[in-house]
């Protein structure tokens, strides 16, 4: 009972990152890239 529930989230939550990169991908992308090099500059 306990793992379907959680095989649902999962399902849900890549479902929602899915919908997410094909809207925003661009964005995300920019977005993360901009992240990643001031984390590498920080380090």
């Amino acid at each position: 009972m306990k793992s379907n529930t959680i095989t649902l989230m999962i399902k849900k939550f890549l479902l929602e990152i899915h919908n997410i990169s094909r809207l925003n991908f661009d964005f995300f992308f920019k977005f993360l890239k901009k992240h990643i090099i001031q984390i590498y500059i920080i380090k």
